[in-house]
This record gives C-alpha cells, structure tokens and sequence, in this order.
C-alpha cells in the first residue's frame, strides 16, 4: 500500500456577499505576497546576509506580524491563509533559484487567483453544498464522493467562475514490479523516444489551436470591454482550458503507463526555461517536457520505482552506445548515422535513450556504493 495525494476539483455557486470576502481574503494574500517579495528583495541589496538568505519561514513570519500591524485589513483574514500567501512566495523563490521558473514577479489578479482554507469542524459536504465555516453554505456542482483524509481545501477563482479544490490522502495498491529498465529521449515530433525502439508522438493540438486562432481573429474585430467582446473573451478561456486540459490528459496517463511498465525509468535533465529564451520555440512549450519529467518522478516515488536523471551536459547524442565512439560531427540534421568504429547503424535518437540509460544505471551503481 502507498499514500496517494487526491485532489477534486468542483464549480461552486457563492452569492454576492461569499464572493466579496473571498475576493477580499485573495487581496489580502497578494499584499502580504508582494510586500514580503519586496522586503526580501530590499534587504537583498542590502547584502545583509552572506550564508543564509533571508527566506526562511521565521523570516517571512517576522514580516508577516509587522504587516498585520501596518494594514488594518489583514487581520479580518484568518492568519493561516496569510502564512500560505509567504509560504508561495518562499516556493516562487526556490524554483527561480534552481533554473525552473522565471524570477517571482509582483502578484495581480491573474497570478494570484486562489488560497487555502485548513479543514476543521466546521467544514464539511453534504446534499451537493458545502459548508465553509465563516464563509456560509455554498452550492456545489459535483456528485462524485469525497474519499480520503481530507487536507485542505482551495478556493480558486478562474475568470468569473468559482472552484474549490479539496486536497485528501489516500491509501492505494503499488505497481507490481515487472524487472524492466527504460531510457527515454524527449523530443519535439516525437515526445518520447525509449530505449527499447519505441516512438510516443506528441500530442496533437491542430483542432484546438485553429479554433483558438479563429476566437483571438472575432476577439479582434470587438470593441473592447463590449457585450460581444466579453462573449468571445469567455470562449476564449474556456477553449484555452480545453486545450490545457487535453494536455494534462495525455501527459498524466503516458506517466502512469511508464511507471506501471518500468521498474527504472531514466531521463535527461533539461534545462527547459534557457531553450524557450534561446528559441521562444511554441512547439518546445506546448510539448511540456517538464511536466512529464514531474508527473514520471513523482509517480516513480510513490510506486516504488527508481527514477533517475542524466546529467544535462552528458552527450547522450554523439556517443555510440556499442563501442562508446564519440562522433562530434554529428549535427541537428543528421537522424541517423553509422559508427565509425564498429560499424553499428543509428537511430539518433533510440541511440540517445540507451546512453541514457547506460548513463543512469551507471549512476545508480555508484549511489548504492556510495551508501553502503
């Protein structure tokens, strides 16, 4: 058995009165997001600190009180979602430091759109509503039975449409073991490229783009701020969604198909936010490579199963996965090619999953080394 992270996502109904304190409680996350950002950035410049950086919890806590203080507004919201708005920003900060994301930017209305609310007595579902503490009883559209231990719920704007998104920990069966090792390629035409041959295409967004492009071409020819313009805006979003969510789908169950085949799983570590400044390529972006690193990693953990990365500067590429021979002619163009040396024919790509493999195995070996 492993614990399983679940979360349901529902339309709720709030009426005038619960959109104003939801509304006001989001305003009040993004003044303690965008004055704590702020602060941290100022004393940044100070060069206060030398070891550590001032964004540890206790630092951001500090100026959490001092804001409370300062803004007569923050304390009708329960400090518990503030302490969430610092811990976002804590986690904005570590993923821009590690390459993953951009710099944290200042929090709008449209980065900002959601908080968290803890569970408590007070809050619980029934006949199809939910009732949320101070916030009342609310309509929910969804039939579907909430299982699990509950850890918290989300309150989530999106347009002018109300969600919330209660998270919960559940117990469910593992993968069995099937004694099966892959390497994966990740490409543009081809999202996937395994070890053993096998090609996964990348998911086709033809349809939706088209109709994205023809909506954007009405949005056009709208007076803004229009009854016509705000028609076409809604479609726009919902076909934006539409197409988000068709990706999700496609990389959610290709990660759950390789964690089910494959006791290990290796993958190359890219470095995904400096190919999009190089390129600003839309296809790089729409095939999503990072989230289906995330999504296999994270599945990989919870299964029982080793994942690991190669590191990014290794040239999986070029080297001949037979003899080792390292051909630094090869170029973009070149698909295939025949080593020099011992003559063996190369798909590039398959060539580069197996390196990958044979790379993280290898690191695999000396890990387990490493900790006897």
């Amino acid at each position: 058995m492993i614990t399983k992270i679940l979360s349901y996502k529902c339309r709720i109904y709030p009426n005038k009165t619960q959109i104003q304190k939801f509304e006001k409680d989001l305003k009040a996350c993004r003044i303690v997001y965008n004055k704590c950002k702020e602060k941290y950035e100022q004393d940044l410049k100070k060069q206060e600190y030398t070891k550590d950086e001032p964004q540890g919890k206790k630092y951001f806590y500090n100026l959490l009180q001092q804001l409370i203080k300062q803004y007569p507004c923050l304390q009708e919201t329960d400090q518990r979602i503030l302490i969430d708005a610092y811990h976002n920003l804590i986690r904005a900060i570590t993923l821009y430091k590690k390459g993953i994301s951009n710099h944290p930017k200042k929090s709008n209305t449209k980065t900002l759109n959601s908080f968290k609310i803890r569970p408590n007595p007070n809050i619980y579902i029934e006949n199809q509503k939910i009732h949320l503490d101070k916030y009342g009883t609310i309509k929910i559209h969804d039939k579907r039975k909430i299982t699990g231990k509950i850890l918290n719920y989300i309150i989530k704007k999106h347009y002018d449409e109300w969600y919330i998104i209660v998270t919960t920990r559940q117990q469910t069966q593992k993968y069995p073991k099937t004694g099966k090792a892959v390497g994966i390629d990740l490409g543009i035409k081809e999202l996937a490229i395994l070890s053993n041959g096998e090609k996964i295409h990348n998911i086709n967004l033809e349809k939706e783009d088209e109709k994205l492009n023809k909506l954007y071409k009405q949005l056009n020819r709208k007076d803004k701020n229009s009854k016509n313009y705000e028609k076409i805006l809604k479609k726009v979003h919902k076909a934006n969604d539409k197409r988000t969510n068709k990706i999700n789908d496609y990389l959610n169950k290709l990660s759950a198909r390789l964690v089910k085949e494959y006791d290990f799983i290796a993958m190359e570590t890219l470095h995904i936010l400096d190919m999009l400044n190089k390129s600003n390529n839309d296809k790089i972006r729409d095939a999503s490579w990072r989230k289906l690193i995330e999504m296999t990693k994270y599945k990989s953990q919870a299964h029982g199963k080793t994942f690991i990365q190669v590191p990014s500067n290794y040239p999986s590429t070029k080297l001949c996965h037979n003899c080792g021979y390292k051909n630094n002619k090869l170029t973009l163009k070149d698909r295939e090619w025949t080593c020099p040396e011992c003559k063996t024919f190369h798909d590039r790509d398959v060539n580069a999953a197996i390196n990958i493999l044979i790379k993280a195995q290898e690191i695999d070996r000396q890990n387990k080394i490493k900790n006897i």
